[in-house]
């Protein structure tokens, strides 16, 4: 390897146990994600009080590529703010819809726009706990739950959530979390959605991971120019567990 610090790593990431065994059953993870979004998440209730699949994305605020410290909570409420401060611009523009899929966020103060703010959000959406939500979705989600439980290694696969992106939709280039590998396991794509990681533009291909740093050195941003919904599971490795796993791998 050269001394230029790759932008995708899926082929590192894909011979982990656990990223092995989660690609073999991609489809079942897939259907089940289906089934559930057929009738809706119990604790979500639309205005005519059926049930709804997903949130949508906290729209937070990004000035040069970090996560903005303000419009957390109120972004959210209103999705698309008005107006955003000098320099700064929304995460995203268009349709982007997460839920978690059972595993907890790593106690980063980053990670999910920080645990704490995922817990008001919940309870003020569900009426529930936080704990309440992952034992729910673990459940409906058992499949991904139960590989990460066999196979992966103490406290990773953290924050997994499922992320649809509707045609349409840009996400803004940004940093992530910086000590975290984040990996997108396909489950329904679109060819015309692509993922751009620094100057490397990439498109997903079901059944297989993708993964990337989600900080520094390189922004990352996605571009939705199809016209089917872009299905994803998302989840994250330590990099200092995979520094400590790879040793000889350089640009960990």
């Amino acid at each position: 390897m050269d001394n230029k610090i790759p932008e995708f790593w899926d082929e590192l990431v894909s011979s982990i146990p656990v990223c092995i065994e989660l690609e073999k059953n991609w489809m079942k993870i897939r259907d089940e994600y289906l089934a559930y979004a057929e009738f809706g998440h119990d604790f979500i209730r639309r205005g005519d009080g059926t049930g709804k699949p997903m949130f949508a994305a906290p729209n937070m605020t990004i000035n040069d590529g970090i996560y903005g410290t303000k419009w957390k909570w109120s972004s959210y409420i209103k999705e698309t703010p008005d107006s955003v401060p000098d320099g700064e611009r929304k995460l995203y523009d268009g349709n982007w819809d997460v839920i978690l899929a059972g595993t907890k966020p790593k106690d980063n103060p980053r990670q999910w726009g920080d645990v704490t703010f995922i817990r008001k959000l919940l309870k003020w959406q569900t009426k529930k706990t936080l704990e309440e939500y992952l034992e729910y979705s673990q459940q409906k989600f058992a499949t991904f739950n139960e590989i990460v439980n066999e196979f992966a290694d103490e406290g990773q696969c953290s924050g997994a959530f499922f992320s649809m992106v509707k045609p349409g939709t840009s996400i803004n280039a940004h940093f992530g979390v910086e000590e975290l590998m984040r990996c997108h396991l396909s489950l329904i794509n679109d060819p015309k959605c692509i993922l751009t990681v620094g100057d490397k533009n990439r498109t997903w291909q079901e059944g297989k991971i993708l993964a990337f740093k989600d900080g520094p050195p390189y922004m990352h941003s996605v571009k939705h120019n199809g016209d089917k919904d872009r299905l994803v599971l998302v989840f994250d490795f330590d990099m200092t567990y995979l520094r400590a796993r790879f040793p000889d791998v350089e640009g960990l």
